[in-house]
């Protein structure tokens, strides 16, 4: 029988010895010892040289059992007593080479082959282990060896028995095993007479199906023999009804054909007659429909001409009527024309006023005091005074106090919301203004940058610019005994803001807010020496690239 199974195939040029070890068990041991379950006879294995263990998973692992030569896996030699995992088709080597017999041990590991099995070795597994099975050997053995010694001791104590009294358990164990033998004499009796009845019965019951048989085969014969007689009487019938079919097939076709013309020639003639009665009767009913249409068509007339007159007298009557009420609305509309241009004036008149008032304002509350010009980045004091941040920062690089309230300047930051509202204001004005405004700007920031690249430059350097409290009191000092004008720049002469009737100031979008914002997106690097985590704007200044607490606006 075969199957599949994991074994060992032994590979190399002497493989007819030792060919194929079978892994049938969940262990097993190869090695010397003929405890084991594969012996391999020579000096070079081990007593017990390999574990085979089967795992959970259906895997295979081998261990070295601390042999003098150790095991090869794929030419690695495994360490002792450590488990190493075969795959399907790894090579396997039991101890080294040796010289003289130039014999090795190499395996090839497969984890299912098909191997066939005689039926010895499958009755032989099933049995117990085979150490076992040398035991009870041995202690037979050792039994028999023991016999002749049991038998002079029975045979030297018979007198006493005899001796003894009669219910002794010898006797009485001897009448047992009487008993037993008659009682299988008179059962081995009983089986042979039965057995000789049942071979009688055996020979009838053959004799009679012998008889049976025979007779079955001559119904059969006779049976074929009347099938055939028969199946010839039916084809000679089969051949006579055929042809008496086809004969009164013929007659009734004939009669069929009679009959058909007969009745088509009847069927004629009353169609004819039928088609006849039709026309006349067609004529009738055709020259009374025409009757009865010209009745219809002029009384239709009548009524349609009766119903178009009163339908005119309505039109005409809705006609006047609208008529009347277009003139009256068209004397509504000349009315509320004149009334909206004079609203209309008015509102534009009152536009202006707002506008003139607007314009005012501006030049009164939205100017930076010290260059007189709309704000430019505007940035807010801690005293809650605006200024450009151009002028603011070079003011203060003369003085750290406010130009209209003198006290001191401790923090500035961007006004973001202002510029945006001025942006806007902006907006509405003329196209020269808006340029010169936009001009104005840029230029701004042109100066603003080269100022902060000025101011970045100067920090490492400079000594006198000091960073600490000191270093601003000196400045602070110095700037109140130099004059402060001087370093303010020279600005442009002061424009008057000229605001259109005709424009009006839309609402404020994320894109003009964008578009108005002063650079404000750009990076600007603060102290090198105070955090930021790379995200958000400082308050102070509004920029991005550092927080308030390197602002480079307070340096």
């Amino acid at each position: 029988m075969t199957e599949m199974l994991p074994c060992l195939i032994r590979v190399g040029e002497n493989v007819k010895k030792y060919k194929l070890f079978i892994l049938d068990k969940d262990e097993v041991t190869v090695g010397r010892s003929p405890d084991v379950t594969y012996c391999i006879l020579s000096g070079m294995i081990s007593r017990c040289h390999a574990f085979f263990r089967k795992s959970p998973d259906n895997t295979w692992t081998v261990s070295d059992n601390k042999s003098l030569n150790g095991i090869f896996v794929n030419d690695k030699r495994i360490e002792v007593d450590k488990a190493v995992s075969l795959n399907d088709g790894d090579k396997l080597q039991l101890g080294v080479t040796n010289k003289e017999k130039k014999e090795e041990f190499i395996f090839r590991f497969s984890l299912s082959s098909r191997v066939k099995r005689s039926r010895k070795e499958s009755e032989e597994s099933n049995r117990p282990n085979h150490k076992r099975s040398r035991q009870d050997s041995i202690d037979g053995i050792k039994l028999t060896q023991k016999s002749p010694e049991c038998d002079n001791h029975v045979s030297s104590s018979q007198p006493d028995l005899e001796s003894s009294s009669v219910n002794s358990p010898y006797k009485l164990y001897e009448q047992k095993m009487e008993e037993y033998k008659k009682q299988e004499e008179e059962k081995r009796k009983e089986y042979e007479e039965k057995l000789q009845s049942m071979k009688k019965m055996l020979e009838a019951k053959e004799f009679e199906q012998n008889e049976m048989r025979k007779a079955l085969e001559k119904q059969k014969e006779e049976k074929l023999e009347s099938e055939a007689k028969l199946k010839s009487a039916l084809e000679l019938q089969q051949e006579e009804m055929e042809r008496e079919k086809t004969e009164l097939k013929q007659q009734m076709q004939d009669e069929l054909e009679k009959q058909l013309k007969n009745k088509e020639q009847s069927l004629i003639e009353q169609l004819r007659v039928q088609q006849d009665t039709l026309i006349s009767e067609k004529a009738k009913v055709e020259e009374s429909l025409k009757q009865e249409m010209e009745k219809a068509i002029e009384q239709k007339n009548k009524q349609l001409e009766n119903e178009l007159t009163l339908q005119r007298d309505k039109l005409q009557k809705v006609i006047d009527s609208k008529e009347l009420e277009q003139k009256v609305l068209e004397n509504q509309l000349e009315e509320t024309k004149a009334e909206n241009i004079k609203t209309k004036e008015a509102m534009l008149c009152a536009r202006g006023d707002v506008l003139n008032n607007f314009k005012d304002l501006m030049e009164t509350e939205l100017q930076c005091s010290i260059c007189s010009e709309l704000f430019v980045q505007s940035t807010s004091l801690n005293c809650s005074h605006s200024f450009c941040a151009l002028c603011i920062e070079q003011w203060m690089a003369v003085k750290k106090e406010c130009p209209i309230c003198r006290s001191p300047i401790t923090s500035h930051m961007r006004s973001i919301v202002l510029d945006s509202y001025i942006d806007k204001m902006v907006e509405q004005l003329d196209d020269e203004l808006r340029q010169s405004r936009k001009e104005l700007v840029d230029g701004r920031k042109e100066e603003y940058k080269k100022l902060q690249e000025k101011k970045k430059a100067e920090v490492p350097g400079g000594s006198g610019a000091g960073r600490g409290r000191g270093g601003r009191a000196r400045r602070r000092g110095g700037g109140s005994s130099g004059g402060n004008l001087n370093a303010t720049p020279t600005t442009p002469s002061r424009r008057p803001i000229i605001i259109s009737d005709e424009e009006e100031a839309g609402e404020v979008t994320d894109s003009d807010i964008s578009n108005s914002s002063d650079n404000d997106s750009s990076d600007v690097e603060g102290d090198p020496d105070a955090y930021y985590g790379g995200y958000g704007r400082c308050y102070t200044c509004g920029r991005s690239g550092h927080w308030a607490n390197g602002c480079p606006d307070n340096w």
